[in-house]
């Protein structure tokens, strides 16, 4: 299904090249997927298949779309990234361009320039970070109901 979105030539260009990805590498995907949920498992790709796409998004050139530039990413508008999240619903495997762009804007605006680089730095290279850099609560502290 195609959009007609007010788009610039070269956000076209991008909105085709993820519609490829799309069809060529995640829609092929989508067995698998609804046979893990089937099985009572999570629908969720594998450690596998998300590095083998993560390589691909590496390779065409859509990682960090929307990460700043000062972090390394293209910074594109949310005009351009709109068809970019169209293409994407368009299957049922549930990826996402890397890296954690909410979480580099956030440190590009309240850490110092030391911290956000020792923490964007690794967040940006890697897809996945092993431990999340923001502990969701002091330890030894219970959370509220």
């Amino acid at each position: 299904m195609r959009f007609d979105l007010p788009l610039a030539d070269e956000h076209r260009m991008l909105l085709d090249l993820v519609e490829r990805f799309v069809v060529d590498e995640l829609m092929p995907l989508e067995p698998a997927i609804l046979a893990r949920e089937a099985k009572g498992q999570e629908a969720k790709c594998t450690p596998d298949e998300i590095d083998r796409l993560d390589a691909r998004v590496r390779e065409l050139g859509l990682w960090g779309l929307d990460a700043p530039e000062e972090m390394g990413g293209s910074d594109l508008p949310q005009t351009a990234l709109v068809g970019v999240g169209i293409a994407l619903g368009r299957t049922i495997v549930p990826y996402v361009f890397p890296p954690d762009t909410p979480n580099l804007r956030m440190l590009a605006t309240t850490a110092s320039p030391t911290s956000a680089t020792a923490i964007s730095d690794p967040m940006f290279a890697a897809r996945r970070c092993r431990r999340s850099p923001f502990p969701s609560r002091a330890p030894g502290r219970t959370r509220r109901r």
